[in-house]
């Protein structure tokens, strides 16, 4: 009864899939104050280029089922990705990257977010975990942060260059 619950939310994610999405990566397209405002990324160009850059990986995520869904198929003896089920996208994947980056950046609620690119919450928070662990493993290696013994000197010449 517990694994029919995960699928329940089929109806929520039809409902949210017959509203029309009102908004789209396209709509910032030459818009660079609206990109500034919206993901804090410089320019449009920007956005595109940092997407192009992670696109390859981010094509290849599985959307995060929750653990309940990962429980049930625990308990039936399925293991491995090629027989996970996969989620079926509802976004395109650049708008999906959108809706991270301005949830992230303006502090959007989940039903602001939902309305704006026609989605369900469930759908959205099962979108936003999955970029937020994927972001979480690529960013370091894009921008490592320094060591500490790095912080440590960069501290201390500051602090001698302003007694000086």
């Amino acid at each position: 009864a517990r694994c029919s619950d995960v699928t329940n939310g089929l109806a929520s994610h039809k409902a949210a899939a017959s509203c029309r999405q009102s908004f789209s990566a396209k709509d910032l397209e030459g818009k660079d104050k609206l990109v500034r405002f919206y993901t804090g990324f410089p320019s449009y160009d920007a956005v595109i280029s940092f997407f192009h850059h992670i696109s390859g990986k981010a094509g290849r995520l599985h959307v995060w089922r929750g653990q309940k869904a990962e429980a049930c198929r625990s308990a039936a003896g399925i293991t491995g990705r090629k027989t996970m089920q996969h989620v079926a996208r509802q976004l395109e994947l650049i708008d999906e990257f959108l809706a991270v980056m301005m949830r992230l950046r303006l502090g959007l609620l989940v039903e602001d977010v939902c309305f704006r690119f026609g989605i369900s919450s469930a759908y959205l928070s099962k979108i936003f975990t999955t970029w937020i662990v994927f972001l979480a493993k690529e960013l370091p290696l894009l921008f490592p942060w320094p060591s500490v013994e790095q912080v440590r000197l960069l501290v201390n010449d500051y602090w001698c260059m302003c007694i000086l």
